[in-house]
């Protein structure tokens, strides 16, 4: 899409212009939203890491306590 320089823009006239600027715009939103998505589900990722982390975590506390009340029984 470099090669739509203003120029260039110009010269193929005033509507023409208008939707190849359109189509580029549309085309750089496109590519930016899908980079913004890639970092989203990337993120969503590792917080879904850390939450299982988490969870593993919390389930030996829980069978820690549950041996030690099973002990003192």
């Amino acid at each position: 899409m470099e090669i739509f320089t203003p120029e260039v823009v110009q010269s193929l006239g005033s509507a023409l212009g208008a939707c190849v600027l359109s189509i580029y715009f549309i085309h750089s939103f496109i590519k930016y939203q899908r980079d913004v998505m890639k970092d989203i589900l990337e993120e969503m990722k590792e917080d879904r890491k850390l939450f299982s982390q988490a969870v593993q975590k919390l389930d030996l506390r829980l069978q820690f306590i549950e041996r030690l009340l099973d002990k003192e029984k």
